[in-house]
C-alpha cells in the first residue's frame, strides 16, 4: 500500500522541484506543536531523492512515518486512502510557514463569496506547499425544515474517493404487453447482474412499475421460455 501511494506522490510535477532542490528544507516548521517535528518532511524529501538517484530507502522513510502514527509501524497492509491522507496533512503541517496560528472563528454563510472568505482564513493557520497543491474545500449546504433557512458550511478535503465505474453488458430484451404487441429494448446492466437487475432497468427505459415486470428466458426454439427469480443470474443469456 506504501509503495503504490508514494510513486505517484513522488512523481507529482508541483512537489518534485520543490523538494529535489532541497527547497523544504527552509519551510520545515520543527516547532509545530501538531506536526511531526519536520521529521516526515525531512524523510519524504531523503525518499525521493534516493528515489531519482535508483536508492530505495522507503523502510527509513517508513520507520520514520511509523514513529510518529503508529499504526503504519508493523509491516501489514493498511488502508492506502488513509495513509496517502495522513501523509499528506503530516507533510503540511511540518511544512507549514505560519509559526503562530491566530485565533480563526468557525462561520457559516449562504453568501455567494462565503466560500473565498472562509478558505482566506484557513490560509491564516495553514499554509504550505501541500495546501497550494493537494488540497480543496468542499461545500456542504443545510436547510432548516422549519424555517426554510439555508446555510453553507465549508471543510478542506486532501483526498476524494471516487467509484470504481462498474463494467457493463448490453443484453437485449423483448417487451411483451400479453397483447400481442412487442417492443425490442437494448439494457446497459452490470456484468454480475441479475433478472431484478434487468426488471430495474426496463422500469427506468420504460416507465412501468417494476412489480408489473417478469423476466423470462426464451428457448432456443424461439418459442419455449423459462420464467426467471429476481436473483437468478442473466449473464448467460444474450436476449
Amino acid at each position: 500500500y506504501a509503495a503504490s501511494t508514494l510513486q505517484p506522490l513522488l512523481r507529482l510535477p508541483s512537489l518534485k522541484p520543490y523538494f529535489m532542490s532541497r527547497r523544504f528544507v527552509d519551510d520545515v516548521n520543527a516547532g509545530n506543536p501538531v506536526g511531526c517535528r519536520g521529521e516526515v518532511a525531512r524523510a519524504f524529501g531523503g525518499l525521493m531523492k534516493d528515489f531519482y538517484g535508483g536508492k530505495d530507502s522507503l523502510r527509513a522513510f517508513r520507520q520514520t512515518f511509523g514513529h510518529h502514527h503508529p499504526l503504519f509501524s508493523p509491516p501489514t497492509q493498511q488502508d492506502a486512502a488513509e495513509f496517502l491522507t495522513i501523509l499528506l496533512d503530516s507533510l503540511s503541517e511540518d511544512l507549514n510557514l505560519v509559526r503562530s496560528k491566530p485565533y480563526v472563528p468557525d462561520f457559516s454563510s449562504s453568501a455567494s463569496p462565503a466560500g473565498l472568505e472562509w478558505w482566506h482564513k484557513f490560509r491564516m493557520r495553514t499554509k504550505s506547499v501541500i495546501t497550494d497543491t493537494c488540497m480543496g474545500q468542499v461545500s456542504i449546504s443545510h436547510s432548516c425544515a422549519r424555517c426554510g433557512r439555508d446555510s453553507d458550511m465549508y471543510d478542506t478535503v486532501l483526498t476524494l474517493s471516487l467509484p470504481v465505474p462498474t463494467p457493463l453488458a448490453f443484453i437485449s430484451v423483448t417487451l411483451h404487453d400479453g397483447l400481442g404487441s412487442s417492443a425490442l429494448y437494448s439494457l446497459a446492466v452490470p456484468l454480475q447482474s441479475d433478472a431484478g437487475d434487468v426488471k430495474l432497468r426496463l422500469s427506468d427505459v420504460t416507465g412501468l412499475p417494476r412489480e408489473r415486470l417478469s423476466v423470462a428466458a426464451v428457448g432456443e426454439d424461439g418459442v419455449s421460455f423459462a420464467r426467471l427469480s429476481d436473483k437468478e443470474p442473466v449473464g448467460d443469456y444474450e436476449e
